[in-house]
């Protein structure tokens, strides 16, 4: 019985997380004449030591045309010889929610 409270628990958040994104989910209010919507935006700065420190920044952006294109599918971030990046990552969706593009650098 545990085993399958775990499985349906993991089955629902993967589920969840693949239509929670789906352009369906959005109301046609804000659709209406909008180029991109920003979803999601999240930035977590956490202090490690002295001089050392951690960025994390999450953002989900639906976009609808080529304007949005243009404005949102691209990210930038500053950094200098005393930064580092050590991680990026990029997801692309189609409008339902499944994944059709990853983009992974460690």
């Amino acid at each position: 019985m545990r085993n399958l409270l775990i499985l349906l628990f993991f089955s629902y958040n993967f589920l969840n997380a693949q239509n929670r994104y789906s352009v369906d989910s959005i109301p046609a209010h804000l659709k209406k004449n909008a180029d991109a919507i920003i979803r999601l935006e999240e930035t977590h700065f956490k202090i490690l030591d002295i001089g050392s420190a951690l960025l994390n920044t999450h953002q989900v952006i639906t976009v609808f045309n080529e304007r949005g294109s243009k404005s949102f599918s691209e990210f930038f971030t500053n950094y200098d010889k005393l930064d580092k990046i050590k991680e990026l990552k990029g997801i692309v969706y189609d409008k339902t929610g499944k994944k059709i593009h990853q983009l992974k650098k460690k």
